[in-house]
């Protein structure tokens, strides 16, 4: 059986995931840690790369991760509508160490729900490997993700491979409810009482 094939019957369906993010913020790391790599590569030419990999859902179901990582240069911003199109959530990084990708962050979190408002997003403070060099307290990212009603916060590290298949297995599975309610926004308090559980425990 080819892989295509085993792709095909191993996967219920397919999710458009968002990855956004300063440019010092390690998007690119973050994506081909999860996937091996396995990428198509149009970043220089068309402002995104996208990274593909099978993730397994909790009642046993296999979802195909499509995840969009976005270029953060200005030139790119025209093209956000078509890059979003679609997408079913989002992962918005910044650097622990750099406050500054922390602020822009909100910037990124705005152009989201300006576009598709509703989707789940889950805040990824980066790079905790820099920990004496940290700028963004732990306490102070997870209440600001609870108070804009995200799906939640996380710390991870690419380089010491700290929750990055966490981060990737959390968010599929509120995807996956998500659409599963029939709602057209995204509360994080509509959630089942142990996808909360999982969030509340990253």
């Amino acid at each position: 059986m080819s892989l295509a094939t085993l792709v095909k019957v191993r996967s219920s369906f397919k999710l458009k995931i968002l990855v956004v993010g300063s440019a010092n913020s390690g998007k690119t790391s973050f994506c081909s840690k999860y996937s091996n790599s396995f990428s198509q590569r149009f970043r220089e030419t068309i402002g995104v790369d996208i990274y593909v990999k099978d993730e397994l859902l909790p009642d046993g179901k296999f979802v195909t991760l499509s995840c969009w990582n976005c270029a953060s240069q200005e030139k790119f911003y025209s093209s956000y509508s078509t890059f979003f199109r679609g997408a079913l959530g989002a992962f918005v990084l910044f650097s622990v160490n750099d406050l500054e990708s922390f602020r822009v962050a909100k910037k990124y979190i705005e152009e989201i729900r300006t576009r598709i408002n509703g989707i789940p997003i889950l805040l990824i403070g980066n790079k905790v490997d820099l920990e004496k060099e940290r700028q963004v307290d732990y306490n102070q990212a997870k209440e600001y993700a609870h108070k804009l009603n995200l799906a939640g916060y996380i710390e991870t590290s690419t380089k010491e491979d700290i929750n990055i298949s966490k981060a990737y297995a959390v968010l599929s599975e509120i995807v996956y409810f998500y659409i599963h309610s029939g709602r057209k926004e995204f509360d994080i308090n509509n959630l089942d009482l142990k996808t909360q559980k999982k969030i509340d425990e990253l």
